[in-house]
């Protein structure tokens, strides 16, 4: 899993300075790092590097837009970090002020080198501010996943394409032609990507470019819309109540089913440590095993696509602008949301965000019970978001990708 790190303060010395210096280069012989980048987020900046075998790296910091290594400890928020790897993601920061960064490293017990030079980043809150970005491929973009650094993107026909960043897409085969609808990734179980879709497929990859479909015939031929995990095993749903579970990936069970209805959607509360499905009709439900269920009381009617957690609150969302929200996951309220386009995917990051149908984008606090709208520079069809790296990231239609920090 990619490694979140606080910022470490160091009060420096001018020997531990004089160490990281570029100064002391002749000691190392090892050149400044390349494909060093910064990028902005929520509260944070994302650090990435190409990282090489056998190589110490230091990172160094601070509130300023002209930083050198000499006057970094002289620096508000001053900032000196040893052995960081990449991509190294720095929270605890201000929005709206600015931050820069530079990099030198060394081998052994030589001395740091040559520095890079410095990039200057302003973090900025997610959710208002959206940058849409080229479309990364033309099919439609139905669900996606985060590991170490690595987006991975599923869709129509069989579609996946993988970034470290967001905005650049690399894509790749996946041996099937079905429509993929999710995917997920945890280290605790079989340490891979898995993707769910049309027709009980189910296709997993160890690093989202080398992919195997997974002999699931006979067990389910039910579209398979959701996926999630709660460390222990997966648990698949889909049309018709189908409920599908394993521990690593490649053997599934089919358990009986919990209702006659589609399942859009599902998410792991690791706070009660409770799974919780949604769907047609209004469906909420909740298991805390993944194969036993329990229907939630609810008088909506209206098709929910997903659910989120997060503040001691949870969110569920889905046809023609509904939004539900409860704090205990028993009572359920729906909520003004401004508008009527479908809702598809909602998620909890320093607040409760949800994307739809032509671009809608809605800001929902941290109580999920006051929305407004933002612009996601976009009129596509906006089928699955998700906070990683601290910045939102949806996907819809024709491949659209936009980005908010």
């Amino acid at each position: 899993m990619n490694k979140l790190f606080n910022w470490v303060a160091i009060a420096g010395t001018c020997a531990l300075l004089a160490a990281c210096n570029a100064g002391d280069s002749s000691s190392s012989g090892q050149p400044a790092p390349s494909g060093f980048k910064v990028l902005p987020a929520d509260g944070a900046a994302i650090v990435l590097w190409d990282q090489q075998l056998g190589v110490n790296y230091w990172l160094f910091g601070g509130q300023t837009s002209a930083l050198t290594v000499a006057n970094v400890l002289s620096q508000p928020e001053s900032k000196l970090i040893n052995g960081v790897t990449s991509p190294y993601v720095v929270t605890s920061l201000t929005n709206g002020s600015v931050y820069s960064f530079l990099m030198n490293a060394n081998t052994g017990s030589s001395k740091a080198g040559p520095a890079t030079a410095a990039i200057s980043v302003v973090p900025v809150a997610s959710g208002y501010t959206w940058t849409n970005g080229s479309a990364m491929s033309a099919a439609n973009i139905y669900g996606q996943t985060f590991n170490a650094g690595t987006y991975l993107a599923v869709g129509a026909g069989g579609s996946a394409l993988t970034s470290t960043d967001g905005t650049t897409w690399v894509p790749q085969s996946t041996t099937t032609t079905q429509d993929l609808y999710a995917a997920t990734y945890t280290t605790a179980l079989a340490d891979v990507y898995v993707a769910v879709g049309a027709n009980g497929t189910i296709v997993t990859s160890p690093d989202g470019v080398t992919w195997t479909l997974q002999p699931t015939s006979g067990v389910s031929t039910a579209n398979l819309r959701a996926i999630a995990q709660n460390g222990s095993y997966y648990v698949a749903v889909g049309d018709n109540g189908t409920v599908m579970t394993s521990t690593n990936a490649y053997d599934w069970t089919l358990q009986t089913p919990p209702t006659t209805k589609n399942i859009y959607g599902i998410t792991w509360d690791a706070t009660n440590l409770t799974f919780y499905a949604v769907g047609q009709g209004g469906l909420l439900m909740s298991s805390t095993d993944g194969w036993q269920w329990t229907t939630l009381t609810n008088s909506n009617t209206a098709d929910l696509y997903s659910i989120a957690t997060g503040n001691s609150v949870y969110v569920a969302v889905g046809a023609n602008g509904t939004i539900l929200q409860s704090t205990d996951a028993a009572t359920w309220t729906p909520q003004t949301s401004s508008t009527t386009e479908n809702l598809y995917s909602v998620t909890y990051g320093s607040q409760f965000v949800a994307v739809g149908g032509a671009g809608v984008a809605l800001n929902g606090t941290t109580t999920g019970n006051s929305w407004t709208a933002s612009n996601a520079q976009t009129s596509s069809d906006l089928r699955s978001l998700s906070f990683d790296y601290y910045r939102l990231l949806a996907l819809g239609t024709g491949g659209t990708n936009t980005l908010s920090y």
